[in-house]
């Protein structure tokens, strides 16, 4: 089901029942659903930091509501230093997956139960 209302968002499926999830997707964003992005004072940022921003923006293209998740991110040194909170699965996903492919570690990827981060994502060691 998320594959088709990712596919019906990025225009490649179009159908009566997918162009109505777009327009009921539309209709979220114009309420002002809007993804928290905090930076943790007196933390270094990360030196792909730039990157993540861009992961950050095309993730909030996704954001269509839904329960809060937080995703924090770890710099070199081992701080967290950034905090996100995304409304929605689907943003969830397009941040989570665009991370992992910039080659941090989702240290909760396959807890059921993380805690105060949904994601807490490490550089590898």
């Amino acid at each position: 089901m998320i594959c088709l209302f990712w596919l019906a968002m990025c225009g490649k499926l179009s159908c009566p029942q997918t162009q109505q999830m777009v327009s009921i997707a539309n209709a979220y964003s114009k309420k002002g659903i809007k993804m928290k992005d905090k930076y943790v004072e007196g933390k270094v940022k990360s030196s792909i930091d730039e990157k993540i921003s861009e992961v950050v923006r095309k993730a909030k293209d996704a954001e269509l509501g839904g329960m809060p998740m937080l995703t924090a991110i770890q710099n070199e040194a081992g701080d967290i230093y950034r905090v996100i909170t995304v409304d929605g699965l689907g943003a969830y996903l397009a941040l989570v997956q665009g991370i992992a492919k910039l080659g941090l570690t989702d240290l909760h990827a396959d807890n059921l139960n993380p805690g105060k981060y949904d994601s807490l994502f490490v550089f590898k060691q």
